[in-house]
């Protein structure tokens, strides 16, 4: 009758620990989807804060070019307002936009941690 019992407990005991690598092995991988995540969010960071530093780049010297053009006998001092005041509603928002995305990257670069836990991760799982 012992051994019988004692079967039983080392079943549920290998079922509990199949169950257990289960949840191990399937919370590293989405660990590690995660961190795949992030880093994409990252490089799409990266890659809007360069667009919006080439827009703005190019907002000024479309600015540049109004004044410069305003300049001329015969321009419409009306149109030329409504160009500059756009421009600068533009530029403007550009600015806020490149504020948020700073304030994203800081964000993004203070996660670095899930590296760290998906190398402890994948070392328990080595050593399970």
């Amino acid at each position: 009758m012992s051994e019988r019992m004692l079967s039983v407990f080392l079943g549920l005991c290998l079922f509990g620990n199949e169950h257990i690598n289960r949840g191990v092995t399937k919370s590293l991988n989405g660990l590690a989807d995660v961190n795949r995540g992030f880093k994409l969010a990252i490089a799409q960071t990266n890659s809007l804060n360069d667009t919006c530093q080439n827009a703005s780049l190019h907002i000024k010297n479309l600015e540049d070019i109004v004044h410069l053009k305003s300049k001329a006998q015969g321009i419409n001092e009306t149109l030329v307002t409504q160009v500059d005041t756009v421009l600068t509603y533009i530029s403007d928002g550009m600015d806020t936009v490149r504020e948020k995305l700073n304030r994203l990257q800081k964000t993004l670069a203070e996660v670095s941690f899930l590296e760290s836990a998906e190398v402890y991760g994948e070392r328990i799982e080595l050593e399970r």
